[in-house]
C-alpha cells in the first residue's frame, strides 16, 4: 500500500485560512509584532505587572499578547505597545 503525502508551502502561512491577501497579510504582520513584543519582554525578563506598566496596558493585554490572541489585538495597538517597549530602559 502507498502512502500519498501532500506539502504545502506557503510564503504567508495565514493564506492557509483566507483566500484574501490583504486579511492574510494583516494576520502575518500582527503575528510578527506580538512575537516581536512577546521577545522583548522575555528579554528584558518583566513581568505581567511591569510589561503592562510599559505598554500602558492592563495585565490582561499583556496576557493576551504573551498568549499570541491574535484575534484581540490591532495592528494600530500592537505596534504602538511595541515602540513602547523598546525605547524603556530596562
Amino acid at each position: 500500500m502507498e502512502t500519498l503525502v501532500v506539502a504545502l508551502e506557503y510564503s504567508n502561512i495565514f493564506e492557509a485560512i483566507t483566500a484574501d491577501t490583504a486579511e492574510s497579510t494583516e494576520l502575518q504582520s500582527r503575528s510578527d509584532l506580538i512575537l516581536a513584543i512577546r521577545d522583548v519582554v522575555h528579554a528584558k525578563k518583566w513581568d505581567l505587572m511591569q510589561a503592562a506598566a510599559a505598554m500602558c496596558v492592563t495585565q490582561v493585554t499583556v496576557t493576551d499578547l504573551v498568549n499570541g490572541r491574535i484575534d484581540k489585538l490591532c495592528i494600530n495597538k500592537l505596534t504602538t505597545y511595541y515602540q513602547a517597549i523598546v525605547t524603556q530602559n530596562t
